[in-house]
């Protein structure tokens, strides 16, 4: 979090004409440390990404400078974790075709935990395999396509819930296979 305000704070310094980048440079080795403690925060250089694109309206170019080093820094750890913790060997291999559905599942898993909180748990058994088999492989990828269609048709008038079904789409993303 810490990192993320020091972005935000680097930006907004850096639109007003003053200097900047010794907070964007105290946020992005705030990024690295948190990293360190758990690497799926690697997918806030894209959450930082997406706020600075929807809610400052910069532009794409300016966005893709200022976010290149954590983009640097979160492949060094995706590539660093998946040398520490290969893949397992024992699960069956997914298709591709089905690997956008998978990723509209756990979205939409993710959704219903977060407007019903119940039967939290630190494993919810959904493995690739046990999601594939199920009904809900094929129809639960609309409620995410939905809520993202519906953000971007209101985005002129309301940017903020787009840009906050945005940190929430990239947030899991790191572990969504």
């Amino acid at each position: 979090i810490c990192a993320i305000l020091a972005y935000l704070v680097a930006v907004r310094r850096r639109e007003a004409g003053r200097r900047s980048w010794p907070i964007y440079w105290a946020g992005t080795a705030l990024f690295a440390l948190a990293m360190l403690s758990k690497p799926s925060v690697m997918t806030t250089a894209a959450m930082v990404g997406a706020i600075d694109l929807l809610f400052f309206r910069r532009r794409w170019k300016s966005v893709l400078a200022w976010i290149t080093p954590w983009l640097i820094l979160a492949a060094v750890c995706a590539a660093y974790a998946r040398y520490i913790q290969p893949p397992s060997h024992n699960a069956a291999p997914m298709p591709l075709w089905a690997r956008p559905l998978i990723v509209g599942h756990s979205l939409a898993f993710y959704l219903a935990k977060v407007c019903w909180p119940a039967k939290l748990g630190i494993d919810y058994g959904l493995s690739a395999d046990t999601v594939m088999k199920s009904a809900a492989f094929w129809v639960a990828w609309i409620m995410p396509v939905t809520l993202l269609i519906a953000g971007g048709l209101y985005y002129r008038r309301a940017k903020v819930p787009l840009v906050a079904l945005a940190i929430f789409m990239l947030g899991p993303f790191a572990m969504l296979g």
